[in-house]
């Protein structure tokens, strides 16, 4: 409880000492989260800032959180909130989890309208909490051209994926599909994958425009009849990363899902 005696010493609620960023993240939740947890987003929020990183993201979701509804939110731009279809399973601290028929998370936006995402300057990442026994891509839009996919680890127990590209790249083993994978691209030339942070390895995979047409970027589906079955603790979309804003990203997202009892 917050006393007399505590706001004499100083005292500040964890709202008033938060970033413009956070305020407004928490002004597109439905449901309030407590003040530790307000402190846990600014923590990440300002982590991000600090390394560089935040500008570089169009779309960032932290599934693990107090709330479905916040799960979905873009903390990035909170006006976007994306949808859950077919009721995929949200457990709070921990993430959505996908059956591999049918349902899905489906942001609303198309890779060309994600506006720090280019031909040539494009990431995809997303954080599996558990593993499923799936392996078909988690992350993706199935544009006719300049397509997103992503698997954590296919069929061959790879890393792989596309990314403004109408081919797929292949990136090294992957043990499992659980772990942090990111895809990034930042020249016409070739897509670099990594696992929790590590460099997996590069593939020469040429690029074209970002996917203009009707398929929206999607977690859980990768396809029009590709479906995981993951659960999953964040996902994130934007321009091009270098190795070291991966380095960071994934110390920052651990530090936040350790906070919040994810891992």
């Amino acid at each position: 409880m917050i006393t007399s005696s505590v706001v004499a010493s100083g005292y500040r609620p964890a709202r008033q000492r938060i970033t413009t960023e956070t305020r407004a993240a928490l002004a597109g939740m439905t449901v309030q989260p407590s003040e530790k947890r307000i402190l846990v987003y600014d923590t990440a929020i300002r982590s991000l800032k600090s390394a560089g990183i935040w500008s570089k993201l169009g779309w960032l979701s932290l599934l693990a959180a107090h709330d479905e509804q916040a799960g979905r939110l873009n903390l990035v731009a909170p006006a976007q909130v994306a949808s859950a279809v077919n009721s995929p399973t949200f457990n709070a601290d921990q993430g959505f989890s996908f059956d591999g028929a049918s349902n899905y998370i489906d942001t609303g936006v198309l890779p060309s309208a994600v506006a720090v995402l280019t031909q040539n300057s494009a990431h995809e990442g997303v954080r599996v909490r558990t593993a499923g026994t799936s392996t078909q891509p988690l992350l993706g839009s199935s544009n006719a051209t300049g397509i997103m996919y992503l698997w954590p680890r296919n069929a061959s127990g790879v890393l792989a994926g596309r990314l403004n590209t109408s081919t797929a790249g292949t990136f090294g083993q992957a043990a499992t599909r659980a772990g942090h994978s990111i895809l990034t691209r930042a020249d016409a030339a070739a897509i670099s994958g990594y696992k929790d942070g590590a460099l997996l390895g590069t593939s020469s995979v040429a690029s074209v425009a970002p996917g203009t047409q009707t398929a929206s970027i999607t977690l859980g589906r990768g396809g029009t009849a590709a479906y995981a079955d993951d659960q999953v603790s964040a996902f994130h979309v934007g321009a091009a990363l270098t190795a070291d804003d991966v380095a960071k990203l994934q110390t920052i997202l651990t530090t936040y899902m350790k906070a919040v009892g994810a891992e």
